[in-house]
């Protein structure tokens, strides 16, 4: 047995001296751990002359497992040695040896599940050892982050004209400190670390600095290729060339310079950067919707922007004094068209990024579609959170469904890269979750059964196989508005749709978001003209099934709260929050917004319109009381700027709403 405390001495952690920041900063993460698990205030002291009886960190190539990332984790009487291959794999073994041998949850910072002090913790002969990650970059998109931005702002304000009042704030570094920290943890590498990141802007480069001092590749989204976003673009033509226009075929000069610019600032991270290559046009639409030069011709359009990635593929190797960097291109809607005619070509070594469709959680035509070339990469991205139309105040993800899409994945070649889209990360711990488990290894050989009965007593204790039942009948309570809404998503091609097999989880999932953009059509608040709510607004037969779907889900998620109550009797101390905020209520958010969404429906029929009013108010305003309980404490103020479901304006907008006598 070794010792790590009692109640007279600690164990030291032992690093080398040049040890590189990220490993240092995961051992000060270790020694935080240990210091809360014991209740003492000082003690594990850092050090680096090689102790006998101490945790010792190393990274050594010659006695780590043989594969990148790896790490060996050896506690044996006379101390704890971990090993990493490399750096990477130096930190993953520092977090192993944290979640297996003390019990920490790598989602602890958002969970709030912790193991309770204790006055002497002793360890038995063990052995970790890694296995080779199938996925070689795998990480997180933190995405539509009002949440977060009231939560933690930095004080520092951004430079952005889209949807001014929401992306005002840059993040506190601390506060994105926290998500990489948990991100490793869990065994991610790369990280998109917010929508729409101007590196020009130092408080937004301390963001990224810190993620590369974590050790993280540091990504960028499909509006951002080459590290600028459409809006950042805009500023600098404002700032440097007035009156020209941001378009690649008016300005090419000047655009060159922007991607110049910009890439210039990203290469000072090196080999951490994952670029994204591509052109995009304003608000994540085809370059065309904001350049009408582009004009409509197929090949026309892939050539503009295939000649723009070879120009900031050009660049990026310009810069960095070399062209062995890794790349992404992202296909989505027009993109995914164009590469699968041959009209969008990119060079070789980038890897091709397929998304799902974010209503829905599953891939379109597109990803079944495109052929894959031969020699070339492909990865996906996957929305757990997707603002509009899909999850975002809680978790929508059915995890049937998640390991449904990420078996195609793998099937269709499409691992090197995976990127999922966790939104503010609190809401989105379960998804987060079983993402991780999944990518462990080859998506095909996962056991979601064996996931649930091994993962969740780790967390709930001896309560944990019914919360796991608990989550699942959640999920079976989510409705499904069918699959023919996914006929009226063909917005500009027929590659954004595709007609799955009969699936055992809801093709079209009722989600908070989708549940609050239907409610709002329907009333008439909010309006899509091409595509989805549109269908159950003005088609009586798609209006009376939702309707019934509605009633449906009232009915089950109502039906699962008197089993929530007697299962929360019986779950652990430390766990009891998380359990409140992960189970019960998303489950009571849930049946509040469908009784808000029925109240809507009955309103449109006429049916006791001034009652159902009242009653629709009265759930929306239930569902502000139930928040403030995850809305306090270490969380307070986390919803205080919901930009996105916004409850407070659904509120406002009923009760304004005249009612038609």
């Amino acid at each position: 047995m070794y010792i790590l405390f009692d109640r007279t001495s600690t164990a030291r952690l032992c690093l080398a001296q040049n040890a590189p920041d990220c490993v240092r900063l995961a051992a000060e993460d270790l020694r935080r751990n240990l210091l809360d698990l014991s209740g003492k205030t000082a003690g594990f002291d850092l050090v680096t002359a090689s102790v006998g009886d101490a945790i010792t960190i190393v990274t050594d190539p010659a006695s780590a497992p043989a594969h990148i990332e790896g790490y060996a984790v050896t506690v044996r009487e006379n101390g704890v040695r971990i090993t990493g291959a490399d750096a990477l794999g130096t930190v993953y073994g520092i977090y192993a040896f944290a979640t297996k041998c003390l019990g920490i949850d790598p989602l602890y910072q958002f969970t709030d599940i912790f193991p309770e002090t204790r006055e002497c913790m002793a360890l038995s002969d063990m052995e970790i050892t890694s296995a080779e990650n199938p996925t070689r970059y795998r990480g997180w998109f933190i995405n539509d982050e009002d949440f977060l931005s009231g939560f933690a702002p930095s004080g520092a304000k951004r430079a952005i004209t889209y949807n001014k009042d929401f992306f005002k704030e840059v993040l506190s570094v601390s506060m994105m400190d926290r998500i990489f920290e948990s991100a490793l943890r869990l065994g991610m590498n790369t990280i998109i670390p917010c929508s729409f990141i101007d590196i020009l802007n130092p408080a937004e480069e301390a963001i990224v600095e810190q993620a590369v001092a974590r050790g993280l590749y540091v990504s960028q989204h499909h509006q951002e290729p080459a590290g600028v976003a459409y809006f950042a673009a805009e500023n600098y033509m404002l700032a440097h060339h007035p009156g020209k226009a941001v378009s690649f075929i008016q300005s090419p000069a000047e655009m060159e310079e922007i991607w110049r610019t910009y890439i210039q600032k990203w290469a000072k991270y090196g080999q951490n950067v994952i670029w994204q290559l591509g052109l995009r046009g304003k608000g994540d639409k085809a370059v065309w919707y904001s350049d009408g030069s582009v004009g409509d011709d197929g090949a026309a359009r892939g050539e503009i922007i295939s000649r723009a990635i070879a120009t900031q593929h050009r660049i990026i190797a310009e810069t960095l004094g070399h062209s062995d960097f890794v790349s992404t291109s992202t296909l989505w809607l027009e993109g995914a068209e164009l590469y699968d005619k041959g009209y969008l070509q990119m060079p070789e070594s980038t890897i091709v990024v397929f998304s799902d469709i974010g209503d829905t959680q599953l891939f379109g035509a597109d990803f079944y579609r495109v052929q894959r070339r031969e020699g070339c990469s492909y990865g996906v991205y996957y929305h757990a959170g997707f603002f509009v139309e899909g999850p975002h105040y809680t978790d929508g993800t059915d995890p049937r469904k998640m390991v449904y899409c990420y078996r195609d994945a793998e099937k269709y070649c499409s691992l090197d890269f995976s990127i999922l889209n966790v939104a503010n990360v609190r809401e989105m711990c379960s998804s987060i979750r079983l993402n991780a488990a999944i990518l462990a290894g080859k998506p095909s050989e996962f056991d979601l059964d064996a996931y649930y009965q091994t993962v969740y007593p780790t967390l709930y204790g001896d309560a944990g196989r019914e919360v796991a039942e608990l989550e699942k009948r959640y999920f079976d309570a989510i409705g499904d508005a069918g699959n023919e809404i996914g006929q009226e998503m063909i917005d500009f091609t027929d590659f954004h749709y595709y007609s799955l097999p009969d699936l055992p989880f809801p093709y079209y999932p009722l989600t908070d978001g989708a549940i609050m953009r239907m409610g709002c059509g329907i009333l008439g608040f909010w309006r899509r003209e091409c595509g989805t709510w549109k269908v159950y607004v003005e088609n009586e037969k798609h209006f009376k099934f939702v309707y019934g779907v509605y009633r449906q889900c009232t009915e089950d998620f109502a039906a699962l709260l008197p089993r929530v109550a007697k299962t929360e009797q019986r779950i652990p101390t430390n766990a009891l929050a998380h359990y409140r905020l992960a189970i019960r209520h998303k489950i009571e958010l849930m049946l509040r917004l469908c009784q808000w969404a029925l109240c809507a429906c009955e309103i449109a029929m006429g049916k006791d319109a001034k009652a159902n009013k009242e009653r629709g108010i009265a759930a929306l305003r239930e569902i502000m009381e139930l928040r403030e309980e995850f809305n306090r404490g270490k969380w307070q103020g986390w919803y205080d700027c919901d930009r996105r479901l916004d409850i407070p304006k659904r509120i406002g907008e009923l009760e304004s709403y005249e009612i038609k006598e």
